[in-house]
């Protein structure tokens, strides 16, 4: 099904989006992150014609990352895919921006998020081994495989990474606001605590080097 919304052109199909932006055809094998974006940010250029109603209709719905934190292994589990996808995409971004102070953001990011990685999969290991928890994550950021335009590629890829980062803020606020509520119903020994308190703190240096991440991006796009 061809949908013409305004001056854009989506083709819809059972896995992929094809989107016709700046006069280039642009895959998107996640119809859930698309719908995402453009609904927690309508004023972003590519979304200023998306016709909700066609995407209703289609049946799909849009993840809520937060939602699918309800304890420390949904988060975690969840959590490294989400990096994972930040890590690759910021990689990718890397070898093509002359962007000075995009690269700066980009490698810490890379750096940053492969440490936090490593510190989540070792929680794991060490306090789920057993656990048969399958992480539900899928993919948020945009196929930008088909686009050539550099300019095109950073302004997708900040805007992208805004709501990822912003998905990433919202899931370490639902961890603590599930631990605080724990916090009064459970008792620890001196090195239960200890380790409460790191993942605590592990989620709070989350939501404040992606908030500041954000404003940089903010910042930036100014440019665009």
């Amino acid at each position: 099904m061809i949908v013409i919304v305004a001056i854009y052109k989506f083709n819809f199909t059972n896995d992929d989006v094809y989107v016709e932006y700046n006069g280039e055809m642009m895959k998107t094998d996640d119809y859930n992150a698309l719908e995402t974006h453009c609904k927690m940010m309508p004023d972003m250029a590519w979304c200023e014609g998306f016709n909700f109603d066609t995407v209703i209709s289609t049946g799909t719905h849009t993840m809520d990352h937060a939602a699918m934190v309800t304890d420390e292994i949904s988060f975690l589990s969840e959590m490294i895919p989400h990096h994972q996808e930040a890590i690759d995409t910021s990689a990718t971004l890397l070898t093509q921006t002359q962007n000075t102070a995009l690269k700066v953001i980009l490698v810490n990011i890379m750096s940053g998020q492969a440490n936090e990685i490593n510190m989540m999969k070792n929680r794991l290991s060490d306090n789920y081994s057993g656990s048969d928890y399958k992480p539900m994550y899928m993919p948020m950021m945009r196929d930008t495989s088909s686009i050539s335009a550099i300019t095109t590629l950073e302004k997708m890829y900040m805007e992208d990474m805004i709501v990822h980062h912003q998905w990433a803020v919202d899931m370490a606020n639902k961890l603590l606001s599930i631990m605080k509520q724990q916090d009064q119903l459970i008792k620890l020994t001196e090195e239960g605590m200890k380790q409460r308190q790191a993942l605590k703190d592990f989620a709070q240096g989350i939501i404040d080097a992606q908030t500041k991440e954000i404003a940089q991006f903010q910042e930036l796009l100014k440019n665009y």
